[in-house]
């Protein structure tokens, strides 16, 4: 009896232990260079460390939030952080739990990035199902989760759920931000339920206010750009706040129509505008929806939940509505038929009584959407599926399409060819060490020189490599060489004119994908002459005398020279292919093209060149003897805010068979485009040229 008592007597320490120990840990984006965190904790717990590099930490005192949840005794916390450099990960730790990580949005008109929706959550306690469909979020860890209504389900289930789902969701909340919409049961006020348990629990950008709210002080819908994207939240349709916010949402639209960084508008909202299910589509959202699809191009894609249900429409006005009710909550069935609709409306392209989760990849031009499968149960399924596979698979927009650089023919895939060794090296198991001020330039060419000539892959993962850019990584052929989404290859500060934190040198079968170069202009070590031509060759990525070249989703900035520089003379490279990649805040040129026989520049962002003549997003100069430019194509992209968008520099009938087609290329100081007298067969077609001195400026 003793020794059971012991027994009891520790469990019941380890019960209060654990709740007193920091939960409920979640943070939101609320601004392209500030994301805010709030959780549970003790009083001793009432602060957050963060930094660039692991245990090396700034810290920010936390608040209470206002309101405070009333879901339990708390104490509750809020910490906002400021003044982040975009597109970086960042490292935290609160009171005793382990460190974590973050990583903040990416820079304005960039793309390739995730995100998940999903609505009618609940928590663990009430639906097991709940922590299962949690699970394949954090399988893939996307850059944020939208909540979209009805997030904890605790005025039906009981107060303690409210609190228990935000533990649930630490799965993955942790590290990607939770994005939250308002639904009809976070709003009410009952025994179990308060809306102070949903505001004082998020911090949102750009907060608005609609009439109506039960609930004031703002935060009744939000808004805020991630990349490529205006994301634009609804809120619940109290009196006059659905007329009020169209008005708002309008003008919202306007801007987002005119700005060069936005390819797409989306939409997040609880209640449906076109559904078959349990509740059916409200018909005063679906005229105000279709409205501003009619009025706005960029707006394509209207996400919801309310019903339990999975449904996609066809595009409505240009726009597809998807509803994602599935996140754990039983599913809403009506009769034998399951739907409250039997016979699936025209509007309908396909639905599903299942469990599950809607995946969202942003590219440069399109929007790649599928509904994973989840667990079954919840309810009667009408499909069968395989947890983590793709039930439903839709495309808005173009997704990046390979074009050979000798031909208009495109090929199935649209990415760097995939690896065909599965030999995978990370690089911390060579040493590396990625917390943003160790010299990780061996240890990463280590793993370069093992996957060499394999067919295999150099991993990367998330942190902040430095780079001995005057060594430079040297990468060989027959490998792929993949970064994650937050990792940074970092070039230690020098004082010399030229550089490369990459180089692709005499090889063949290269394909470079992910993460970011970044350059080190803002702190070189010698002074820039802005007309010295040996001043300006500090580059992100160096090719030369290289075939069958694949660089995607690779962000290049703040280099002393180019951002992407594909040069080498005498020897002429082949097949060189540049699919989703940005160039931002690069010296002389985000790409210079100087030797090379097929060249494909596709779906990628070339802007805020500035420094060092000629300043160009995209310069084609084969300037030395015995170089040629010849079969290159730039399509599809977005030149911006250079001095110029497009630039030729030959020196003779050396720039032949030259296609610039379908680009947005705007406010770019000198020119749009400036054609060389010496270019032959040049098809210069379907651009959009705006905001420059001179649109396409020959002759020079």
């Amino acid at each position: 009896m003793k020794k059971i008592y012991l027994l009891a007597l520790t469990m019941t320490l380890l019960v209060v232990n654990i709740a007193f120990a920091a939960d409920e840990i979640h943070w939101t984006v609320t601004g392209k260079d500030s994301v805010t965190f709030d959780w549970r904790g003790t009083s001793a717990e009432n602060s957050i460390g963060y930094g660039l590099s692991s245990g090396n930490y700034t810290e920010v005192i936390a608040t209470a939030p206002d309101p405070v949840p009333v879901s339990s005794t708390g104490p509750f916390w809020e910490a906002k952080l400021t003044g982040l450099a975009a597109n970086t990960r960042y490292y935290y730790k609160i009171g005793n739990a382990p460190e974590r990580s973050f990583h903040t949005p990416p820079i304005p008109g960039s793309s390739d990035f995730t995100v998940y929706a999903q609505g009618n959550i609940g928590s663990s306690s009430t639906y097991f199902n709940t922590g299962e469909v949690q699970d394949i979020i954090v399988n893939d860890m996307p850059s944020f989760v939208v909540g979209l209504g009805d997030l904890t389900l605790g005025s039906e289930n009981g107060i303690a759920t409210i609190d228990q789902h935000f533990n649930d969701v630490m799965l993955w909340s942790k590290e990607a931000a939770y994005m939250p919409v308002w639904g009809d049961k976070d709003t009410i006020t009952s025994t179990n339920e308060d809306f102070k348990n949903y505001k004082g629990r998020f911090a949102v950008p750009n907060p608005q206010t609609s009439p109506g709210s039960p609930l004031a002080g703002g935060e009744d819908w939000y808004w805020f750009d991630y990349g490529n994207v205006r994301f634009i939240t609804l809120p619940e349709p109290w009196t006059g706040a659905w007329a009020d916010w169209i008005t708002k949402a309008g003008t919202l639209m306007a801007q987002a129509q005119t700005d060069s960084d936005i390819k797409f508008i989306v939409t997040f909202v609880h209640r449906p505008a076109y559904s078959s299910g349990h509740y059916t589509g409200s018909s005063t959202l679906k005229s105000s929806l279709d409205k501003l699809g009619d009025t706005y191009s960029k707006y394509k894609l209207n996400i919801n939940a309310h019903s339990n249900n999975y449904e996609r429409s066809f595009p409505q006005h240009g726009v597809i509505h998807v509803t994602a009710g599935t996140g754990g909550a039983n599913l809403t069935q009506d009769g034998a038929c399951l739907w409250l609709t039997c016979t699936k409306p025209s509007w309908s392209a396909f639905r599903a009584m299942h469990l599950g989760v809607l995946k969202l990849h942003f590219t440069a031009s399109g929007i790649e959407g599928s509904f994973i499968c989840g667990p079954a149960g919840g309810g009667i399924n009408d499909v069968n599926c395989t947890k983590g596979s793709a039930v439903d698979s839709f495309v808005i927009g173009t997704p990046p399409i390979k074009i050979s650089a000798f031909s208009a023919t495109t090929t199935s895939s649209y990415h760097a060819p995939a690896p065909i060794s599965s030999l995978v090296v990370n690089v911390k198991d060579k040493g590396a060490v990625g917390n943003d001020s160790t010299n990780d330039t061996a240890a990463i060419q280590a793993a370069v020189n093992q996957v060499g000539g394999t067919g295999g892959t150099v991993f990367v993962p998330a942190g902040t490599y430095m780079i001995d850019a005057l060594t430079s990584v040297k990468l060989k052929s027959n490998m792929t060489f993949k970064m994650d989404s937050g990792a940074v290859l970092k070039a230690i500060p020098n004082a010399s004119s030229t550089y490369a934190i990459l180089k692709i040198i005499s090889a063949t079968n290269v394909n470079v994908v992910g993460g970011m170069l970044q350059g080190e202009r803002h702190q070189h070590l010698a002074a820039g002459n802005f007309v010295s031509n040996n001043l300006q060759w500090g580059m992100g990525i160096w090719i030369a005398a290289s075939s069958n070249v694949y660089i995607e989703g690779v962000t290049a900035t703040q280099c002393w020279g180019d951002g992407f520089y594909q040069g080498g003379s005498p020897s002429q490279s082949s097949n060189i292919n540049f699919y989703s990649v940005v160039a931002d805040d690069n010296r002389r040129q985000g790409l210079s093209i100087e030797n090379v026989n097929g060249l494909v520049v596709r779906d990628s962002v070339f802007k805020n060149t500035n420094g060092q003549w000629p300043m160009a997003g995209i310069d084609i100069e084969p300037y030395a003897a015995g170089q040629v430019v010849t079969n290159v194509k730039i399509l599809n992209n977005n030149i911006n805010h250079n001095y110029r968008g497009i630039t030729h520099d030959g020196s003779g009938t050396n720039i032949t068979n030259i296609l610039i087609d379908g680009n947005t290329i705007t406010d770019n100081t000198w020119a749009g485009i400036s054609k060389t007298r010496y270019a032959t067969n040049e098809v210069i077609t379907n651009n959009t040229i705006t905001g420059s001195r001179n649109t396409v400026l020959s002759g020079s």
